[in-house]
């Protein structure tokens, strides 16, 4: 069977200018053939993230047939391309080092299922959600930085794709896209103990309620996954006291992408059902002074612009002594 550059037309330059020419315009029309592939896609594929495979996919194909086809054109036989490679693939390795990594990092990406494209990450010591995957590196939308909390601050990071070997990955989207949450609640010693908590318990079922049924479904999908112990994802109360107050540490579960936002309305309705009860007040570090029984008290205001320098209120007399 005559090899491909045989069969090359008899009007083409003779030799390597004229498989040459072969070789451009043969590349030129799968490279057009691919853009025009990829732009049909939308039309095809509704789906998003679907698309998004698709195209990279249609890239993929399209430069490996374009390789096949300029080394079928100016070598006789595909296995020089081997003899070639072979030739040069310790001068490549030693020189490509971190691009040759990438690519293993982007395979192992590609069917180690570590993240995919709309997932929010923490890698390479960057956290936000990837927008693109290539061969080489990661595109990610960045959450926090600049920014407080985990809003976008506006910057779009490449992370090279080596760092999935080199570091650990936490994906926040991945199997399970819930986060667990505490807030801490002080309550002043001497507040009614049950009503605090029922007021709690009532404000956290009210704020993440809606998530409990979606998050036990998720876990129990996981645990089917992975070998995971039992898990409680509903929401509870914890009590913990010292000499200053007592400490309410509320444990829920909420949406990645929502987590301040509940963090927010929860602390709302936290301090609006404590002004509204009886019984129950929130704690300070303000100092107080316990005054011995029998012992008198003389509060005297000091005038602004004074000698004393400022204004305010002092207590003198008794055998007061510092509290809490």
């Amino acid at each position: 069977m005559p090899s491909l550059p045989e069969l090359l037309p008899p009007w083409l330059p003779p030799g390597l200018v004229g498989r040459a020419l072969v070789a451009v315009a043969g590349a030129a029309v799968i490279w057009l053939a691919a853009r025009l592939l990829r732009r049909s896609l939308s039309r095809w594929i509704p789906d998003g993230r679907a698309r998004y495979r698709a195209r990279k996919a249609v890239n993929v194909l399209g430069l490996a047939a374009g390789v096949l086809f300029v080394a079928s054109v100016l070598l006789d036989r595909l296995t020089g391309l081997g003899v070639a490679l072979g030739v040069t693939g310790a001068a490549v390795a030693f020189a490509l080092q971190q691009p040759l990594l990438s690519l293993a990092g982007w395979l192992a990406l590609s069917f180690g299922g570590y993240y995919r494209t709309g997932d929010r990450v923490r890698v390479g010591g960057v956290t936000g959600d990837v927008i693109d995957v290539t061969p080489l590196r990661t595109t990610i939308f960045e959450v926090g930085g600049a920014a407080d909390g985990e809003t976008y601050s506006g910057r779009v990071v490449r992370v090279t794709n080596a760092a999935v070997l080199r570091e650990p990955v936490y994906n926040y989207s991945g199997d399970f896209p819930f986060l667990w949450d505490t807030i801490e609640v002080p309550i002043r010693h001497g507040s009614d103990r049950e009503r605090t908590r029922d007021l709690l318990e009532e404000a956290v079922r009210e704020t993440v309620g809606d998530y409990v049924p979606e998050a036990q479904g998720t876990w129990r999908q996981l645990r089917r996954k992975y070998l995971l112990a039992e898990s409680n994802v509903e929401p509870g109360v914890r009590v913990t006291a010292d000499q200053n107050w007592l400490t309410y540490t509320v444990r829920y579960a909420a949406d990645y992408r929502e987590r301040l936002a509940v963090r927010d309305e929860l602390w709302r309705r936290v301090l609006d059902a404590i002004d509204a009860a009886d019984g129950v007040r929130i704690a300070t570090a303000a100092q107080e002074i316990t005054v011995a029984p029998g012992s008198e008290v003389t509060v005297r205001r000091e005038e602004a612009g004074s000698e004393e320098g400022g204004s305010g209120e002092s207590a003198e007399g008794g055998s007061g002594s510092p509290g809490r």
